[in-house]
């Protein structure tokens, strides 16, 4: 084996955020570049080379047993590999344990920055390690020191999210691939699920975002926005909730804000529905801070609707023509840009705003591909081997 994989999530089987989802791409370019790869994960999935300790009972807080489980299941099933690639800090000590049985070149891929002890020695030791973005790894040499730049390749995430798949998603969620005649659907849809506020018929401009209800996703500056915007334009945020201070806070404010009838909050909905809902709305509004990269973007972009983010995090690095990358401390500013771009999503004329839209899926089209990330990562290999 070339290359062998370690992870505490792997999509779709089992994860909690945006590891699982960037593992599992990075076992399909493995595919698509041919390289001759396994991963050992928290999972539920049989195929080659993919090896799984069950999730059941599994949560980060007791991350040391996951680990002593990883690490017997790789010892009894004798795997070995060239290059040991841990995801993040907490499995790069099984990484340690498989290179004191057989030498091997090792890399860390950080997705989000913890900045403990064991992160800063794991680190010091690899070989090669790979951040999601040029904002993360400036972060990280900061932190750190300047030494990691010497040791550091920036892989980006992709999506497989698609355009004619959404469109098709929305035809089967909505009755229609319309994207204006879907938006009216969406108001019942939204109304059905809403765990706080509601969306009212005079809604016919709808900003999307979504993510975990913590304050790292900073969905609370969406409340003030909802006053910002004109009274044809609604919030609609799709989170995915956690027992969290924070997500209890943002449910209470939507809950009695006075602008009650234009933002709406919906449980995370199963990835089919959020496809729909992301391809029929105007624009996605990512307010994020510390935000190593953030995939919902290149997601939104790949569908054909175009992003505002916060300038201030690696989702600067996601954007493209018609998107744009705004600090959230311009909030005057970040507010009127995704007014302008959910107006001009919305003209009656479709040919215009198709080919706004269409400008949006080019750029994704171009960088945030598989095919991008199995060229980076056989580059990153060689270099490892070769050291």
């Amino acid at each position: 084996m070339d290359v062998l994989l370690i992870s505490t999530e792997l999509y779709p089987t089992y994860y909690v955020g945006g590891l699982g989802v960037a593992v599992r791409s990075y076992l399909d370019a493995y595919r698509l570049a041919g390289i001759d790869a396994g991963v050992v994960a928290v999972c539920r999935e049989k195929s080659k080379n993919v090896y799984c300790v069950e999730p059941e009972g599994f949560t980060y807080s007791n991350i040391d047993s996951v680990k002593a489980k990883l690490a017997k299941l790789i010892d009894s099933e004798n795997i070995t590999a060239n290059v040991l690639h841990a995801n993040d800090w907490f499995t790069y000590s099984i990484v340690e344990h498989i290179k004191s049985k057989r030498d091997a070149k090792t890399i860390l891929s950080i997705h989000l920055p913890q900045f403990t002890d064991a992160e800063r020695k794991a680190i010091e030791k690899a070989d090669l390690i790979i951040t999601v973005s040029n904002y993360e790894l400036s972060v990280l040499e900061k932190e750190y020191g300047n030494f990691i730049k010497n040791k550091a390749e920036v892989v980006y995430n992709v999506t497989d999210w698609t355009v004619n798949e959404a469109r098709e998603l929305a035809r089967q969620v909505f009755g229609t691939h319309d994207r204006l005649e879907a938006r009216r659907k969406i108001i019942k849809f939204v109304n059905n699920r809403a765990i706080a506020g509601k969306l009212s018929n005079s809604c016919e401009k709808i900003v999307m975002s979504w993510g975990r209800l913590t304050g790292q996703k900073n969905h609370i500056l969406l409340v003030p926005l909802v006053d910002a915007l004109d009274k044809d334009t609604c919030v609609l945020i799709a989170g995915r909730y956690i027992d969290d201070p924070y997500a209890h806070v943002l449910i209470a404010i939507i809950d009695t804000i006075e602008a009650r009838g234009r933002i709406a909050l919906i449980e995370d909905p199963d990835v089919d529905y959020l496809k729909a809902l992301v391809y029929a709305s105007n624009v996605s509004a990512l307010p994020y801070v510390f935000e190593p990269f953030g995939i919902a973007s290149i997601e939104s972009q790949a569908v054909g609707t175009p992003v505002v983010v916060n300038a201030d995090t690696g989702l600067a690095e996601t954007v493209g023509h018609p998107s744009m990358a705004i600090s959230i401390t311009e909030t005057d500013r970040f507010f009127k840009a995704v007014q302008d771009l959910a107006d001009k999503t919305h003209e009656e004329d479709a040919m215009k705003h198709e080919i706004i839209r269409a400008e949006a899926v080019k750029h994704v089209d171009k960088k945030f591909r598989l095919s991008r990330m199995a060229e980076d990562l056989k580059k990153i290999y060689f270099r490892a081997v070769t050291m």
